[in-house]
């Protein structure tokens, strides 16, 4: 059951049994030291699918267990959630990642019948997970943001007669821009975490936003900002700032901006002044870490974002002496915290050394200053400072910690493993196309041979089966377009379906794919994933696979079913004979693979149906009239301001 405690028992914090989740980022360690050097009895979860994660092996982590990846499978998590509370054994939840704070808030009400949750509450996530009303908010109490132009509100439907509007508003800017896509649930309950991507030009800012056509979902688009990356840290309990730090990116991986890899200890007032004005604007409780962009040329710093959990670089203020993780706690559980403010060098510095800094070194050493949007650091400066760096004893390290060294030594081992497991896969995958290259050969021999027959196959065909890895992409396509098109061409054509490899039923296509689809006239929004099994193979006369490892894997998982399985991409005469898996291409590289897959599916329609196809309006690829991104209300241009 939750902790009933009183304020009185603020100095006396009784031993807790707290359930940190997503051990493998991390902000994690950073907690789970934190909360064990507080006296607490800490459980550690991971996912099932990761690696043992660093934060596992501290010495204040006293289990261990491993859960549903919040990600990839939201629903598998929230009911493992409610099952492992609901037994009892813990008073805390601390979640670590948005997907497990999402996962948390769907069931905050019985949730919170068994612990106390360490997250925000639900009128602050609306603007810890969402940017668009967090950069709404940062206007609202006059902060400076970067040029915006605010696309869509998942809460209005879109409205494509603004289409014009939009590519004037995105036009508007100063191109290269960020489009920011807020944290959304996708149709098959699939929690996508929000990204950040850049665009060069106003054609690849379309591009990126079409692939969102169709969802519910927020999204801006802002100018870059040329500077460094700055944050307050504040843990605010009922209406003041309890506990406030701040810190200066010094490296960012990569270099021209991403992940913190380096930072600095700060104080500056007009960092956490404007952070503590954006969380009294909104009422926030808790802890928030509230990210700026500091211009490089000077003024007003431009409000970013806000996160609503511990942070990754949160080690840098353990470092400082501001223990965040548990004055938060106790401010929740006591409604006061013995935690105080305490006086730090902005002198001080934390790296993240594996795999931060590998990485961003590896960015400069690979930028080429001829091409690269922001000239790279000196390649023999930036090697010779990660030396110096490395062996300064003042520089701190998220990991390193000489009274719990085993997350360090976890985390070289995790790594180290990882390039070992890269290199292997390298190799692998050359002696693989060796392979291919033979294989491939005698598939397009078979296939001549089969071509030159009155039949392509000896028996009638009734039904056929498309099969892919993931039945996401590539077959769910070609059956929908075999369905939907082919079979209004030849209205004899066999009926198809699709299947996929992985076991990953009930999984949705990504949205890149179902906007690509639309530009074919192939709606791939209610589209439900399905294994392959005995059963589909046994109903289908012919199976159509997309490249030569499905090949490989029918054939080690159903060998009796080569005998009617060929390559679909064979039936492209001009094209390769294998089908690319689309599913971590862009969207204009997916449109290319699915037009490939539509002139196979002609030229398959030409081979196995014999009558002359139906006069039909002719269909080019990417003519399905689909719109670009819409706006709801009009997009608005918001100027940069500077903050009064």
């Amino acid at each position: 059951m939750s902790p009933k405690l009183t304020a009185h028992e603020a100095d006396v914090m009784p031993t807790l049994r707290i359930l940190v989740t997503d051990a493998d980022q991390l902000p994690a360690l950073s907690a789970v030291r934190s909360l064990g050097r507080a006296g607490h009895h800490v459980v550690v979860g991971y996912p099932h699918s990761s690696p043992r994660a660093a934060a596992t092996f501290s010495r204040y982590a006293r289990e261990r267990l491993t859960h549903p990846n919040a990600w990839h499978h939201q629903q598998e998590f929230r009911g493992w959630l409610i099952k492992e509370l609901a037994g009892g054994a813990y008073d805390v939840l601390l979640p670590i990642s948005e997907a497990a704070i999402m996962a948390a808030a769907a069931h905050r009400q019985e949730l919170s019948r068994y612990v106390q949750l360490l997250m925000p509450s639900d009128e602050a996530l609306n603007f810890t997970l969402s940017k668009y009303n967090a950069t709404q908010a940062a206007l609202r109490c006059g902060l400076s943001i970067p040029a915006t132009v605010f696309l869509r509100n998942c809460n209005q439907a879109a409205d494509a007669s603004d289409a014009a509007h939009v590519k004037e508003s995105l036009a508007s800017l100063t191109f290269p821009i960020i489009i920011k896509v807020d944290n959304h649930l996708e149709p098959g309950g699939r929690c996508v975490q929000g990204s950040v991507r850049g665009a060069a030009t106003l054609s690849q800012a379309e591009a990126i936003l079409e692939e969102y056509q169709g969802l519910s979902v927020s999204i801006i688009a802002q100018e870059k900002i040329r500077g460094y990356g700055v944050g307050a840290f504040l843990l605010r309990h009922q209406g003041c700032s309890v506990l406030t730090f701040a810190h200066r990116r010094l490296h960012e991986f990569p270099y021209t901006g991403g992940i913190s890899s380096l930072r600095a200890a700060s104080a500056d007032p007009a960092v956490i002044g404007a952070g503590e004005k954006l969380l009294a604007e909104i009422g926030y409780e808790g802890l928030a870490m509230i990210e700026f962009r500091q211009p490089a040329g000077g003024g007003a710093p431009r409000f970013l974002e806000i996160n609503g959990r511990i942070w990754g670089s949160m080690a840098l203020a353990l470092h400082a002496g501001v223990d965040f993780p548990r004055a938060w706690l106790e401010c929740r559980c006591n409604g006061t915290t013995s935690v105080v403010q305490p006086r730090y060098s902005e002198s001080l510095r934390c790296r993240n050394t594996i795999p931060g800094e590998l990485l961003y070194l590896r960015s400069v050493l690979r930028a080429d200053a001829r091409t690269a949007e922001y000239p790279p650091p000196s390649k023999l400066g930036a090697l010779g400072e990660f030396i110096r760096l490395s062996l300064d004893p003042r520089v701190r390290t998220d990991s390193l910690s000489l009274s719990d060294p085993a997350p360090w030594l976890g985390a070289i081992y995790a790594t180290a493993r990882l390039l070992l497991m890269q290199s292997a896969q390298h190799v692998v995958r050359r002696l693989r196309r060796l392979r291919n290259l033979q294989n491939l050969r005698e598939s397009r021999r078979t296939h001549e041979q089969r071509a030159q027959q009155e039949r392509y196959f000896p028996a009638r065909i009734g039904r056929i089966l498309f099969v892919c890895a993931g039945n996401i992409c590539r077959s769910p396509f070609a059956e929908k377009y075999w369905n939907q098109h082919i079979r209004e061409q030849w209205p004899n054509a066999p009926l198809a379906s699709s299947a996929g490899f992985i076991d990953n039923t009930g999984t949705s296509s990504p949205p890149h794919c179902v906007a690509a689809a639309r530009r074919f006239g192939v709606d791939l929004t209610s589209h439900s994933s399905q294994v392959l099994g005995p059963d589909l193979l046994e109903q289908a006369d012919a199976v159509f696979v997309m490249d030569l490892s499905n090949h490989r894997i029918l054939k080690q998982s159903y060998p009796g079913a080569l005998n009617k399985a060929t390559l679909l991409g064979l039936f492209e005469r001009a094209g390769t004979a294998e089908i690319a898996d689309p599913y971590s291409m862009g969207f204009r590289e997916t449109v290319d693979v699915y037009d490939h897959a539509v002139q196979a599916l002609h030229g398959l329609a030409e081979t196995i149906v014999l009558p002359e196809p139906q006069p039909c309006e002719a269909r080019e690829p990417g003519s399905s009239g689909a719109t670009p991104l819409s706006s709801t209300r009009g997009p608005e241009s918001i100027p940069a301001r500077a903050a009064e």
